[in-house]
């Protein structure tokens, strides 16, 4: 019988792994969608709001942050070099050709600045009658991209 693999990531960097990191993400876009005065905040002060939620953040690294819309996506490139920026770039065009209901705008990090993209949330959803896990499903679905209209919360 041959032995699997281990598919875990490779945790020596120190990193938080993918999935916290985007449990992370997904809790702060929900509590985001829910409460106006975390958004002022997050638009004001996006590193502390960012650091408060337990995202990793170099220092010197400035943050800026975009909001989506209904018209209106932000995708992210990695910075130049990033060994993942080929696939994302194709992605990306893929995106664009394949939208043509939302504006699109790419942004691009550097090593001294990155963005926070505040995905819209879902349209026809009453997020007060979801509870936390719930708005997180949503809030992670939107934070990778993936249409959750149309979808009920899990």
């Amino acid at each position: 019988m041959k032995e699997q693999p281990d598919l875990q990531p490779d945790n020596t960097s120190g990193e938080q792994p993918a999935d916290e990191l985007l449990l992370k993400v997904a809790g702060l876009i929900g509590r985001l969608w829910r409460d106006g005065g975390l958004e002022s905040r997050l638009l004001a002060t996006p590193r502390e709001v960012l650091v408060e939620a337990g995202l990793p953040l170099p220092e010197g690294v400035k943050v800026e942050v975009a909001l989506d819309s209904e018209n209106r996506r932000h995708l992210v490139l990695p910075p130049p070099g990033h060994p993942r920026r080929g696939v994302i770039e194709k992605v990306v065009e893929k995106l664009r050709r394949d939208s043509a209901a939302a504006e699109m705008t790419i942004l691009e990090d550097r090593p001294d600045l990155i963005h926070f993209v505040l995905p819209a949330p879902p349209p026809n959803v009453d997020l007060t009658s979801l509870d936390e896990e719930q708005v997180i499903v949503l809030a992670a679905r939107s934070s990778l991209g993936e249409a959750a209209a149309g979808r009920d919360a899990e």
